[in-house]
């Protein structure tokens, strides 16, 4: 059922790992902020519902905005900067501890969210514009099970590394789970770099010279 012709592109094959990296960064860390703000900090599980919301809004503008820069800059330029953004916002909340504020944990996230939110678009215009209209679902079907795969691996991987039952123990995993995710997002960024087609350059039309008059 799966052409496996299809991973001979290079840009497919490019932006179906990067759709294991991005999402295993980002849903693996959801799962661990999520029991950071409730069983570090205190907070409900309203509360903590409440706490993604910026990150939500963001994610939501940002995906528009990713849609209307892809068509000035293709898709290559903002999978690059989108992955460093969002590895740059992880590595930036390695200075969170248990007291800090969530002003303090919310610029952080904001930045690795816009992140997210500008590579995944473009992600989405890679895999599809190198297949012919027939094996568009199936591309389609490719990225979004890569995409669900890479959401299990960061789930599981952070899980494990917060599992400890002591404060500093979670702290530990939770930094470490951080490291894990920024290098996996600036590798990423280094794939699309340099196995992402960069766009072809605009065709010039032809223009008629008339020979000058005898």
């Amino acid at each position: 059922m799966l052409p496996l012709d299809l991973f001979r592109n290079s840009t497919f094959s490019t932006s179906s790992v990067v759709g294991v990296l991005v999402n295993s960064a980002f849903y693996g860390f959801v799962f661990v902020l999520s029991l950071f703000f409730q069983g570090v900090q205190g907070y409900s599980p309203v509360q903590t519902g409440l706490a993604f919301l910026p990150m939500t809004a963001v994610l939501t503008v940002g995906n528009i905005i990713a849609g209307r820069l892809m068509a000035i800059r293709g898709p290559r330029m903002l999978m690059i900067a989108g992955q460093t953004l969002a590895a740059i916002g992880y590595l930036s909340m390695l200075r969170v501890g248990a007291d800090s504020s969530y002003v303090e944990i919310a610029i952080p996230m904001l930045l690795a969210g816009s992140g997210i939110a500008l590579t995944v678009p473009p992600m989405t215009n890679a895999s599809l514009s190198v297949v012919g209209p027939a094996k568009a679902g199936i591309a389609s079907a490719v990225l979004n099970s890569a995409r669900q795969v890479g959401g299990v691996l960061g789930v599981s991987l952070f899980g494990f590394l917060v599992r400890g039952t002591t404060e500093s123990a979670f702290m530990a995993g939770m930094r470490t789970s951080l490291v894990i995710a920024a290098g996996s997002l600036f590798a990423g960024s280094l794939a699309s770099n340099v196995w992402i087609a960069r766009p072809a350059p605009p065709s010039v039309p032809a223009v008629a010279v008339t020979p000058p008059a005898e």
